[in-house]
């Protein structure tokens, strides 16, 4: 070792280097005029002798070293989660989903809760405050679980997506006086566009029987019916529509004109197969703006439902001492979606007439039909 080390020794001396003549012991005067100048120098940019490992630490940052395979993969899927998860925010801010939700809060109360929890809603919005405040400590670790899942309820709840045409079964039809299966099928095809029968509604079922409580059409009302059952909510995929003889004898002109009043529910903000869920908020914003507005269509329906009937509607709120706010709120709340069945129904009645008297309901039903209709 010995030999090997003075031979490299007397290589570099044959050099003439200052870096030779400073090992020898001997520094040359040109070795110490530079050593001098950059103490100086160092001096007189505040740096201390200590900080020399910090900056070699900084330059040796700044060269990365060769990426395994696994740190690859990591750094890929934690760049895919940051995008996806900068899409999410910035959709949340264009359509101004945190305002429209406290709006329907602040006018519906608990009533909203159920369909708020029970399409997602609720939970993906406070896992995104919980992540948005985890990212405020500067102490702050990757939150990988979370991430994980608000970027998979992102693209299954909040993500448009291609709707197939699915099986649609309806029974009992010919027992209505004068309607024939073959023309109820046609009235179905002329009427309505084929994603909002298929896509959202189940089957049409007549049930020759009276009912007491004077309900006429029923849907299944999935956001209620689950809403301690979270497990099964991707189950739910479509609402059957059921129609009773209220009358104890339907013609088809009843019959018809209870059909497609019932025909909007599968197709609202709660129950429709087909709409994300900033589209689900912005429908109900745009139905409560409706609601609300004094050029509204009236109907008699909807304008004559009474705090008295709440019971009828929401069957749970008769087993519960109530305030007479909470009770204006579930009677919002039940109205809210009633109006869109009672003004989807008068679009689908005569499109012109209800443009030129309502134009600004027609607006708000011919977007949502479209939008359902070409998903």
């Amino acid at each position: 070792m010995m030999e090997k080390w003075t031979g490299h020794r007397e290589k570099e001396k044959s050099k003439g280097t200052l870096v030779e003549a400073a090992r020898e012991g001997e520094p040359s005067p040109e070795w110490w005029e530079g050593h001098v100048k950059a103490i100086a120098l160092a001096l007189a940019v505040g740096m201390a002798a200590e900080a020399a490992p910090v900056a070699f630490a900084e330059t040796k940052e700044a060269t990365p070293e060769k990426k395994t395979t696994v740190e690859v993969v990591h750094d890929a899927a934690w760049e895919a989660r940051q995008e996806k998860l900068r899409e999410f925010d910035k959709e949340l801010k264009e359509h101004k989903t945190r305002a429209k939700v406290a709006l329907i809060r602040d006018v519906c109360g608990k009533a909203i809760e159920p369909f708020l929890l029970f399409r997602g809603i609720k939970n993906d919005l406070k896992e995104l405050h919980l992540l948005e405040e985890a990212r405020k400590d500067p102490a702050h670790r990757d939150e990988v679980e979370l991430e994980e899942s608000l970027c998979k309820h992102f693209k299954e709840r909040w993500t448009p997506r291609d709707q197939p045409i699915d099986t649609f079964t309806v029974k009992n039809v010919d027992k209505i006086e004068g309607l024939a299966p073959e023309a109820f099928t046609d009235f179905m095809h002329d009427t309505y566009p084929k994603k909002y029968i298929f896509s959202s509604v189940a089957g049409i079922e007549f049930i020759a029987e009276y009912r007491k409580d004077g309900v006429k059409g029923y849907i299944y009302d999935y956001s209620t019916r689950y809403v301690k059952y979270e497990k099964e909510q991707e189950k739910v995929k479509r609402a059957p529509i059921t129609i009773y003889d209220v009358r104890k004898g339907y013609d088809k002109a009843a019959f018809l004109a209870t059909l497609m009043h019932e025909m909007g529910h599968p197709n609202d903000w709660s129950n429709s197969a087909s709409l994300t869920n900033f589209e689900r908020i912005d429908m109900l914003t745009d139905v409560i703006g409706r609601l609300l507005a004094e050029d509204r269509f009236r109907s008699k329906y909807v304008e004559n439902i009474t705090i008295k009937e709440l019971g009828l509607y929401h069957p749970g709120s008769k087993e519960k001492e109530l305030s007479e706010e909470e009770k204006k709120q579930i009677l919002f709340e039940i109205k809210t979606g009633e109006y869109w069945a009672e003004i989807q129904k008068e679009y689908f009645k005569d499109k012109e007439k209800f443009k030129e008297e309502h134009p600004e309901d027609y607006a708000v039903v011919d977007h949502w039909v479209g939008v359902i209709a070409n998903r």
